[in-house]
């Protein structure tokens, strides 16, 4: 019992190496500018305005705000 046991796991874990792969061949193999046109694209046809919203979250820039940043956007607090 303890050989399969012994499989078994060995078999879950090659399945997640697989997915860690198939996860990053998928992501890294398409363009930022393209992904960004298509979701333009389709915020157009459903009557979004996205660049604005792309704009305040910093889509396209190394932006990730501050713990101070995320205190005061969560009790209204402008910079």
């Amino acid at each position: 019992m303890s050989n399969f046991e012994k499989m078994f796991d060995n078999l879950d874990v090659q399945a997640g190496i697989m997915d860690q792969v198939m996860d990053n061949v998928n992501a890294n193999s398409y363009a930022e500018s393209d992904v960004n046109t298509l979701i333009s694209q389709v915020a157009e046809e459903n009557g979004m305005k996205m660049s604005q919203q792309f704009a305040e979250v910093g889509v396209g820039v190394d932006k990730v705000p501050s713990e101070k940043e995320k205190s005061k956007q969560e009790i209204g607090i402008n910079k």
